[in-house]
């Protein structure tokens, strides 16, 4: 059964994915070295992205919000910044584990690619994201604190900086120029989504998109 959270936060995610795949083309196919190679790919990624969000919202969120069940019932419902973090961070490991299995295998499928299983480096480069934004939970308590309208946004780009400027200098040694254009476009689409989110009532207090989700905490 789907639960009205799951639901919300599933419409959440494909206005997130709409937004990016948008934005990140207009990016790519005015930016790129190579504009129609890199558009097929973007849109193809795009789409497996969009699928992966939906793959979550309605499937496999249900793992992480068993497991934070039972770490609530062992803490006894303390929400203490710690606990908070483990939480969100299982969250996060679920979520964007499916996102990044989806767009790996469909985007795949979508540019007629044979999958090397013998290639790890996207599930290294993945790790290291989620790595990122797994520090960022545990981290934050020490960063200054972020309150008022847009307290969301501002904790999105700062998250999404963790992770992927992260894996951007882990796998490259530095931040290539096809890698800041992509960094550019998801920065612009997480901007865009919170203006747009907002206007519908799916960017709520307890809906951050990847900060504090607490009715899933």
């Amino acid at each position: 059964m789907i639960t009205s959270t799951e639901l919300l936060i599933t419409k959440s995610d494909i206005i997130l994915s709409a937004s990016i795949i948008v934005i990140l083309n207009i990016y790519q196919y005015n930016f790129s070295y190579n504009p129609n190679v890199v558009f097929n790919e973007t849109v193809n990624f795009s789409l497996a992205t969009l699928l992966g969000f939906i793959l979550h919202g309605l499937i496999t969120i249900k793992i992480s919000t068993q497991i934070n069940k039972q770490i609530s019932k062992q803490l006894n419902e303390r929400q203490n910044h710690d606990n908070r973090a483990l939480k969100q961070s299982i969250y996060d490991l679920i979520r964007f584990s499916t996102v990044f299995i989806t767009q790996h295998l469909i985007s795949s499928y979508l540019s007629r690619k044979p999958l090397n299983f013998a290639d790890t480096t996207w599930i290294e480069e993945s790790g290291i994201v989620i790595s990122g934004f797994i520090g960022y939970n545990y981290l934050k308590k020490y960063l200054f604190r972020i309150n008022g309208k847009y307290k969301f946004l501002i904790n999105d780009l700062i998250k999404i900086s963790f992770g992927y400027l992260l894996a951007y200098l882990v796998m490259d040694g530095k931040i290539k120029y096809n890698r800041f254009i992509s960094y550019l476009g998801i920065m612009t689409a997480i901007f865009v989504y919170h203006l747009i989110a907002s206007s519908y009532g799916y960017s709520q207090d307890n809906f951050g998109l990847l900060a504090d989700n607490e009715k899933l905490l």
